[in-house]
C-alpha cells in the first residue's frame, strides 16, 4: 500500500514537473521569437508582421542588458557589481528619446531606478529594466511625409466611424467639419491651417502619411488598433452584435467546439497579445563589426507574401510585403551621423566657449555651450549633470562621455520610418502641388475619389489611396544626428497661381474675395434666403454658372 501510495506520488510529481518544462519550452519560446509585432491594415484583412532586429549577431534587448552592464562597469569603483549613489552620480545623463523633452541622471530619479529591490544599490537588471521605460522600444515606428501637402491628415479629421477610410456621407460632412479649420475665414483650406500639429514621432503614427502599419506595443495602441478592426473587418453576429471574425486569420482560430473564433470589441486588445503565429516574420541584420551593410531577410513566410527580387545597384536583394491592393518595398536608410562625428562637433564647440584658454569650461563658460546642446538633441543637460567629479570644471573627456552614453544607448535601437510617394487625401482633393483646398474642391470631393474605391465597397481606404508604400530601418543615431519633428517638415512647396480669366457678373466677381471662382455663404452680401434661392444645386455655393441665371432671371429695372 505504502509503495502504490508512493508510486502515485512519483507519478503526481512528474506530471507536474512536465506540465512546468512545457510551460518553460512556451516561454522560452516567446523569448526566442521576441522581436515586435506590427499590423498592416490591407484591403481584405489584417496582416500581421514580426521584426527580429540583430545587432552583430545579439538581439537588441540582449545589446541593452550588455549596455547596461557596461555602464555599472564603468563607474563601480567598489568592484561590487551594482552603483551606489555616490558612483551612480557620476555617470552621464541617460539621454532619452527625440520625442522627450529632458534628461535626467541617475540620481534624480534614483527611486524609479533603485526599485527592484530598493536597496539603495543599482543592480544591472534594475538599469536594464530603467533604460527601457526612458529609451523605449527598441524598434520605434514613425511616419515621414515627403512633401508638406503629405502632412496633412484629412483621413483622421474625417473618418468618423473610425473604419480606416472615406465613404460619401463621410465626405459629404467634409466642408462643415474642416470649415473650423479656416483660420481666416477666407473659405480656402490652407496647408497651414489644417496641419497644425507636429509631425508624429512616438510609437502610434497618428496617420500623417496615412499609413496602413501601425505598432501594437501598448495598451493604448492596442485599444486604438482593436476599434479600427472591429469597424472595418467586422461582422453582424447572430444576435446583431459586431463581431471580428478572427479564426479567420489565424491557425488558432478554433474555439473549443470546433467553431470559427470570433471576438467581441472588449476581448480584440488582449487578443493582439496572444502568441498566435504571424503571417511573416522579417529579420534586421547589421554586422557593424565587419562593417557591413544592414539588411532585410526573410525568416518566415508560410504564405509567400513577400517577394525577393536582385537589384543591379546593391549586392542585398530587394524585399517586398505585396498584398492585394497594398504593397509595401522595404528598405535601409543611410546613416547619416555617427558618434565620431558629434565628438568632433562638441570638442570644437568647447574650444570656441572655452574664453579663458584654459582647456576646461567654468559654469559661466558652459552657458555658452547649452544653446549647442539644445539644439542638437540634448536639451535639459545642465552643468551640474555633465561635470561628473563634481570639480566645478566640465572637460573635454566628460563632454565626450555624454556623447558616448547617448550614442551607446541608441545603438540599442533601430527606427523604422513609413513613406510613400503617392498622392495624400488632401493632395487629391486639391490637386498636386496646390496648398489650398477650395471648399468647391471639398463638395465635389466624393466624385475625385471613386475611382481609387478599388474593391467597391463605397469606402476609399488609405491603402486605396497610397497603393505602394515604403518601410526603412534606419540604425539609431546620437541624439544631435536624430531629427526632431519639425527638422523633419519638407521644404514648403510654392502654391499654384490661380488661373487667369474669371468670368461671370461683377457683384459675383466682387463677392468672391478669394478668387476660387465661387461665391459661398460667407462672402455673399446677401440675405441668406437669397443665397439659398440662387444656389440652385443646393450645394452651398454659388458656381458661375449659378450667378449666370441669377443675372438672366432677375427683374433689371427701365431705363430712365
Amino acid at each position: 500500500m505504502m509503495a502504490r501510495c508512493v508510486d502515485c506520488l512519483v507519478l503526481l510529481m512528474l506530471q507536474v514537473l512536465l506540465a512546468a518544462g512545457a510551460q518553460s519550452v512556451v516561454c522560452a519560446d516567446e523569448m526566442v521569437r521576441g522581436g515586435q509585432r506590427l499590423i498592416v491594415l490591407a484591403p481584405r484583412r489584417p496582416v500581421f508582421v514580426r521584426l527580429e532586429a540583430q545587432v552583430d549577431g545579439e538581439s537588441l534587448d540582449e545589446g541593452r542588458t550588455r549596455y547596461a552592464r557596461k555602464i555599472i562597469e564603468q563607474h563601480d569603483t567598489d568592484g561590487d557589481g551594482v552603483l551606489n549613489r555616490d558612483e551612480a552620480a557620476r555617470v552621464p545623463p541617460l539621454v532619452r528619446t527625440g520625442v522627450a523633452a529632458e534628461e535626467y541622471s541617475l540620481v534624480d530619479t534614483w527611486v524609479s531606478v533603485d526599485a527592484n529591490p530598493a536597496d539603495d544599490h543599482v543592480s544591472p537588471e534594475e538599469l536594464h529594466d530603467y533604460l527601457n521605460r526612458i529609451l523605449g522600444s527598441p524598434l520605434t515606428l514613425a511616419t515621414r511625409p515627403q512633401r508638406s501637402s503629405q502632412q496633412v491628415d484629412l483621413v483622421s479629421l474625417l473618418d468618423a466611424d473610425e473604419d480606416g477610410g472615406i465613404s460619401a456621407e463621410e465626405m459629404r460632412a467634409a466642408p462643415a467639419i474642416l470649415q473650423r479649420h479656416d483660420f481666416d475665414e477666407d473659405d480656402i483650406l490652407a496647408v497651414d491651417e489644417l496641419d497644425g500639429r507636429p509631425l508624429n514621432a512616438g510609437p502610434f503614427p497618428g496617420g500623417v502619411t496615412e499609413s496602413p502599419i501601425f505598432a501594437i506595443s501598448t495598451p493604448e495602441e492596442r485599444e486604438l488598433i482593436a476599434r479600427q478592426l472591429i469597424n472595418r473587418y467586422g461582422t453582424a453576429s447572430d444576435s446583431g452584435e459586431r463581431v471580428l471574425p478572427v479564426g479567420h486569420w489565424t491557425t488558432e482560430g478554433a474555439d473549443p467546439q470546433g467553431r470559427d473564433r470570433t471576438l467581441k470589441g472588449a476581448e480584440i486588445a488582449d487578443w493582439l497579445q496572444e502568441p498566435f503565429a504571424d503571417d511573416v516574420v522579417l529579420g534586421l541584420r547589421w554586422n557593424k563589426k565587419k562593417r557591413q551593410r544592414m539588411e532585410w531577410v526573410v525568416v518566415s513566410d508560410p504564405a509567400g507574401l513577400v517577394t525577393i527580387e536582385k537589384d543591379e545597384k546593391s549586392p542585398a536583394p530587394r524585399l517586398q510585403i505585396r498584398l492585394p491592393g497594398l504593397a509595401i518595398d522595404l528598405a535601409i536608410g543611410r546613416q547619416t551621423g555617427t558618434a565620431s562625428d558629434a565628438r568632433n562637433f562638441f570638442r570644437t564647440r568647447l574650444r570656441q566657449v572655452d574664453s579663458n584658454k584654459d582647456r576646461v569650461l567654468d559654469e559661466a563658460e558652459f552657458v555658452g555651450l547649452v544653446g549647442d546642446l539644445q539644439s542638437n538633441g540634448l536639451s535639459g543637460v545642465t552643468f551640474r549633470m555633465v561635470d561628473t567629479d563634481r570639480d566645478g570644471k566640465v572637460t573635454d573627456a566628460e563632454i565626450q562621455a555624454l556623447i558616448d552614453q547617448d550614442s551607446g544607448a541608441q545603438q540599442t535601437k533601430f527606427d523604422l520610418v513609413i513613406s510613400h510617394d503617392s498622392d495624400s487625401l488632401f493632395e487629391i482633393l486639391a490637386g498636386r502641388g496646390d496648398r489650398r483646398l477650395t471648399m468647391r474642391k471639398l463638395v465635389e470631393g466624393y466624385s475625385r475619389l471613386q475611382s481609387r474605391d478599388q474593391d467597391g465597397d463605397g469606402v476609399v481606404r488609405t491603402s486605396e489611396i497610397a497603393g505602394k508604400y515604403r518601410l526603412t530601418a534606419e540604425p539609431g543615431k546620437p541624439a544631435m544626428f536624430r531629427s526632431n519633428p519639425r527638422m523633419m517638415r519638407p521644404a514648403p512647396e510654392l502654391p499654384v497661381a490661380t488661373p487667369g480669366g474669371r468670368n461671370g457678373p461683377a457683384w459675383f466677381l466682387k463677392m468672391d474675395r478669394n478668387q476660387d471662382g465661387d461665391v459661398s455663404a460667407l462672402e455673399f452680401l446677401g440675405s441668406r434666403e437669397l443665397f439659398s434661392r440662387l444656389d440652385r444645386d443646393g450645394d452651398g455655393l454659388l458656381s458661375v454658372e449659378e450667378a449666370v441665371q441669377a443675372e438672366a432671371t432677375s427683374p433689371r429695372k427701365s431705363e430712365p
